[in-house]
């Protein structure tokens, strides 16, 4: 089974232009990752117009998590889903993440999928990798579920699990819609 995997900067690409690209709705195992997102008074009605026009679901994030939002279709079943902020230096802007575990196959699949979305870049993710996967954990995301990493420079990684970050694997994407990078990927 393979999950479509669309990640969008809203500052790039707005959710109208995206549904555009988009035409015909979800399809199948489908989840988009928007960043930049509202966190305006009336984040929620922002949230709520994106996936309205996308045809998806909310699964989590949005303005609790600095305005990473993930959408997904009605074909992923969400299990968890967790808004973190991460610790940062006082001279530093705020570094969140927004993570979701899913059954691609319905809930009756014991095989579980974490998905991240975050405003971390490269150098971040390093230094924050231990403290996300220690906050993932304690919250109940299993450590043993492989992982996809979206990350604000326009990286998805994937890794075999939340405890081993050293095995993180690059995956390119497959298309384009636009300012908005696709991602085809097998689980």
């Amino acid at each position: 089974m393979t999950i479509r995997l669309t990640y969008c900067d809203t500052r790039l690409t707005s959710v109208d232009e995206l549904a555009a690209m988009r035409a015909g709705g979800a399809r199948g195992l489908e989840l988009v990752v928007l960043q930049s997102v509202g966190r305006h008074p009336l984040w929620r009605n922002t949230h709520a117009h994106a996936a309205r026009t996308l045809e998806l679901l909310v699964a989590g994030g949005g303005a609790p998590a600095a305005g990473t939002l993930l959408l997904s279709s009605l074909a992923v079943d969400v299990m968890r889903s967790d808004a973190i902020a991460l610790a940062t230096p006082p001279d530093r802007r705020r570094r969140t993440a927004v993570a979701i575990t899913v059954a691609p196959h319905g809930r009756a699949d014991e095989r579980r999928l974490v998905v991240i979305g975050t405003d971390l870049t490269d150098e971040e993710w390093q230094a924050h990798r231990d403290e996300l996967r220690e906050r993932l954990s304690a919250l109940g995301h299993p450590s043993d579920a492989a992982v996809l990493l979206l990350a604000v420079d326009y990286k998805l990684l994937r890794l075999p699990a939340l405890g081993r970050p050293d095995e993180a694997a690059r995956i390119e994407p497959t298309g384009r819609d636009g300012a908005a990078l696709v991602f085809e990927v097998d689980c």
